[in-house]
């Protein structure tokens, strides 16, 4: 058995081809797909008998290492203005012309610069011209006179507008020669392979026919979903490509005028090749290990195996009515990506036809009872594939539908945190759940030395960022890799929990690979310039990334800043403890020192008033609020902890870059919207939704905590107009293409404005998108594709990726509202979302008292007008936390409490605190009404009720 039949051996077991009745012999036809201009090439080879691998480069570096399938690839890159990418190929034979494939990032008109030289970069140019792109997607191609086979170099940049590069082809003098094979015993012949991209096609028959074989069966955009792109944000859903969703047909056209409208579906004549036999193929769960999943997928299924090249994937039959056959066509779906992909067509039927449509084939047989099941017209007018498709979908989907009203209390057996629990829904349940399995992995993520891995030992993935629900077991796509800003987000995360020890080990970890970069001068260096430390993208892999090609690394600033607040938490969860900072000061101090550099340096970063970050949040080059706001505030907090060990020349040095920054900010990457007026500028559509914008909104809470009044101004005004923006965005509160970077910030951004209403949207499309009940159901995936219609999803990338998983257990930390950063009080800000019962916090540690303690509280809604809270306090040693004063014979803590929401217009507002009424303040935020007790000290405990009439 070929390694190709083991792969798919689930479809085919024991499959014969069929025939007509009795043992008549028949013969096999080759049908002539007519030929579509320009004769395209992918990959600078002729289709459909190789396609290989390329390197695209983007600002002339190298990137990403695609696949190019056909002319819809999958995983663009994005270019504006001031940019540029290009590819380098070799060309087989003689050409005239050259074709990319783009996509209008914001669907308004594109000009670009599009050029083509001998050889490499440095070649000689041989064709250039300045090109319009007015439709959302579609070619743009550079005509040449006659070039000879050949190495060239194909670059593109916008001059005005921003761009997607999806794919690109070779324009030839001539045409691919005709390919034959057979597949499971059918013959076929391959020749032209018909262009059809949003339109139809006709390709005329003439005869009577027993048997229709289909080559190809899956589409040019051999993708579930598209890369991570603005196409939520934009309302775009030509990238959903689901089981069950039709992207075509194929119409049998009889002499008669009666016709056979065939849907061309996936999940029953159209399957996906890129997860089956792709680069990073294959992705076999969950068919492999669940029977149940397997007999489903070989009911719905009607393919075949055919060969291992795109072109040639699949095989699918039709048995037409008993009927002279005029034509075929092929119609595309011009609401999806791609079209359907023809590449032969083989008719089976009596011997001796002949005629200008067909070419006889060798080979014959005689006809035996099917087991490959071909498709009939009763069927396919009926629609009867829907039903064993209804029956496949759950094995790979999540749907609403399927939600059951509850589920159960499920705590890993080594859980050892503070336990948070949400009651009201099944929502409420399932993220209740989320925070405890996925704390349990984010922890399992650091070695017991500190070694930070971004994924966990032996985690599944979801068949990458493109993938159609499908996954492959054991692949810890990232477990060999400690990306800075998955680690600095995570050591945030597990120290606002408690974990202390844990967390100083992997900073100690990050700690020593600081110097890395410029240890490894002269090999690692910047135009000659040892490179000062810092941390690059992949802390432990010195210059894993290195965009702009200059040998040095990433500048990651958003990463960098994490790490170093999380130096400054971990410090605080010691109640500031001077002696640890004093050790761990040299390396804080330098990694302060980086953004001082790259100001004090703009030749060698790149920076202005702002910093230029290469980085993701930048969209991989540029100035952005996220990084920014980050190295503000880790500028500030190094400035704080160097008052406390009296660095005094340092306070006085960071002090005059604080504020030019801090200026610079407000001045330099903010925009006017004619909505909602000055906005932070969104850059990082590459995340799906420009949601870093949101960034002084979220990373606030990392400093100066979960209070928003605290933000003073300009601030306070932008974050609240950028805000409503993103909230406007048709993605609204579902941008679950990136759990962290879009989900997870949205939920982050609606709780900390109190904006209650869409904050519980927000937490409940979390809750539902993390939810997969067949494997690891409560685990974070990296990412989820949605169907247009909201009603089922499926996980993709990396489960439990570190970034994502943790800026998901911020969103659920900050429902819980236990904020230390008001030092010497706590405060706590619980955000009770509309319709959920209670939350409740258990052995929750605590920095700044007379001795360690742990709090644990109740809130709950005993009905619409009123809401009642409980607070206890209890001795307690959470690991590494070291106590400061002395101890006393009972737990006390400094309490400022706020209680809510309730509607703005509630009035007879009363508060008892332990059975009498009590004095409190009155604020409205984010439309609602919030209750204050400030000032509260309390011992051992105490109760609170809140009630008011509408």
């Amino acid at each position: 058995m070929t390694a190709f039949s083991v792969l798919l051996s689930f479809w085919l077991a024991g499959c014969e081809l069929p025939g007509g009745p009795g043992t008549t012999p028949l013969s096999f036809y080759a049908l002539r797909l007519p030929a579509t201009a320009p004769l395209a090439y992918a990959d600078g080879r002729g289709l459909p008998d190789q396609l290989r691998s390329l390197r695209l480069t983007f600002h002339q570096s190298p990137e990403k290492k695609t696949q190019v399938l056909f002319w819809e690839y999958g995983q663009g890159t994005d270019l504006e203005a001031g940019h540029s990418l290009g590819m380098a190929f070799r060309a087989p034979q003689d050409f005239r012309g050259v074709a990319a494939f783009l996509e209008s990032v914001d669907f308004s008109a594109v000009r670009l610069d599009f050029n083509l030289r001998r050889g490499g970069l440095q070649g000689e140019g041989l064709a250039r011209g300045v090109l319009t792109m007015s439709s959302p997607r579609g070619w743009v191609e550079l005509t040449v006179p006659s070039q000879p086979p050949g190495q060239y170099y194909l670059e593109i940049a916008p001059v005005a507008g921003q761009a997607s590069w999806w794919g690109q082809s070779l324009v030839t003098t001539g045409r691919p020669p005709d390919l034959e094979l057979t597949a499971q015993g059918v013959p076929l012949r391959v020749g032209e392979i018909p262009l059809y991209h949003n339109t139809s096609y006709e390709a005329p028959v003439g005869l009577r026919a027993e048997r229709v074989y289909f080559l190809g069966g899956t589409s040019t955009f051999d993708h579930g979903v598209g890369w991570w792109d603005a196409y939520d944000a934009y309302g775009d859903t030509g990238d959903r490509q689901f089981v069950g969703d039709q992207v075509g047909e194929v119409r049998v056209i009889y002499q008669d005028g009666q016709e056979d409208p065939i849907p061309l579906v996936f999940g029953w004549n159209l399957w996906w090749y890129n997860y089956r036999l792709g680069p990073e193929a294959p992705y076999p769960e969950p068919f492999a290990s669940d029977p149940e999943a397997k007999a489903a997928l070989d009911e719905a299924l009607r393919l075949y195996p055919a060969g291992s090249q795109p072109a040639l994937a699949f095989l699918w039959s039709y048995t037409p009515r008993p009927k002279v056959i005029r034509a075929l066509r092929f119609v595309d779906n011009p609401r999806v990506q791609g079209f359907p992909l023809f590449s032969a067509v083989t008719i089976q039927a009596r011997a001796g036809l002949t005629g200008d449509s067909i070419v006889p084939l060798k080979g014959s047989f005689v006809n035996k009872e099917p087991r490959l099941r071909s498709i009939v017209p009763e069927e396919a007018a009926g629609r009867a594939y829907e039903t064993p498709l209804r029956r496949l979908r759950p094995f790979l989907y999540t749907a609403v539908a399927d939600l059951p009203a509850s589920v159960p209390l499920s705590v890993p057996e080594n859980f050892r945190g503070p336990r948070v629990v949400f009651k009201g829904n099944v929502y409420a349940d399932i993220l209740t759940n989320v925070y405890f399995h996925s704390q349990s992995d984010l922890l399992s993520k650091i070695d017991g030395d500190g070694t930070f891995h971004t994924s966990t030992a032996g985690s599944p993935n979801w068949s990458w960022y493109q993938g159609n629900g499908t996954w492959k077991p054991n692949a810890g796509s990232f477990y060999d890799q400690a990306w800075s800003r998955d680690m600095g987000r995570a050591l945030l995360e597990l120290l606002r929990l408690g974990y202390v020890d844990e967390a100083d080990k992997a900073l100690r970890y990050a700690d020593s690979h600081l110097y890395d970069l410029p240890r490894g001068y002269p090999k690692i260096n910047r135009d000659g310039q040892r490179v000062p430390a810092h941390w690059g993208t992949v802390v432990n892999i010195p210059n894993f990334l290195d965009i702009d090609r200059k040998g040095d690394d990433n500048q990651e600033n958003d990463g960098h800043g994490l790490l170093l607040l999380a130096h400054y938490q971990a410090w605080l969860r010691r109640n500031q403890d001077l002696a640890w900072l004093k050790e761990r000061w040299p390396f804080i101090a330098d990694a302060a020192e980086w953004y001082c550099f790259q100001l004090d340096n703009p030749a060698f970063s790149r920076a202005k008033d702002v910093l230029y970050t290469e980085s993701e949040s930048a969209h991989d080059g540029g100035y952005d609020v996220y990084s920014n706001y980050i190295a503000l505030q880790a500028l500030k907090a190094a400035r704080y902890m160097a008052f406390l060990v009296g660095d005094t020349e340092r306070i006085s040095r960071w002090t005059r870059y604080i504020q030019p920054l801090e200026q610079g900010i407000s001045a330099s990457l903010t925009e006017i919207d004619p909505r909602f007026g000055i906005t932070w500028r969104a850059v990082a559509w590459n995340w799906g939704y420009a949601h870093e914008s949101l960034g002084p909104i979220n990373v606030f809470a990392d400093v100066w905590g979960y209070e928003p009044s605290s933000v003073g101004p300009p601030y306070r005004e932008i974050n609240a107009n950028t805000y409503r923006r993103q909230l406007a965005l048709p993605s609204g509160t579902n941008s679950a293409r990136a759990l962290g970077y879009g989900q997870g910030f949205i939920t982050q951004a609606a709780l900390l404005m109190d904006d209650m209403a869409n904050a519980t949207w927000a937490l409940e499309n979390l809750a539902k998108y993390s939810y997969y009940p067949r494997h690891r159901p409560y685990v974070v995936p990296e990412g989820v594709a949605v169907h247009p219609s909201g009603a089922y999803w499926y996980r993709t990338g990396d489960l439990g990726n570190a970034v994502q998983e943790a800026e998901v257990l911020k969103a659920i930390s900050l429902v819980a509202g236990v904020d230390l950063l008001g030092y010497p009080s706590v405060r706590l800000l619980p955000r009770l979302p509309l319709g959920w019962s209670q939350i409740r916090v258990e052995d929750f540690p605590l920095v700044g008292g007379p001795q360690p303690t742990l709090l644990s509280y109740t809130l709950e809604r005993q009905s619409p007008e009123r809401l009642s809270m409980r607070v206890t306090l209890s001795p307690g040693s959470p690991r590494g936390l070291q106590p400061l004063g002395v101890s006393s014979s009972s737990p006390v803590a400094n309490l400022d409490i706020r209680l809510g929401p309730l509607p703005a217009g509630a009035k007879d507002i009363v508060v008892t605190k332990d059975g009498v009424p009590a004095q409190f303040t009155y604020a409205q935020s984010g439309g609602w009404g919030w209750v204050w007790l400030r000032g509260l000290r309390v011992i051992t405990g105490t109760e609170m009720t809140l009630s008011w009439k509408q």
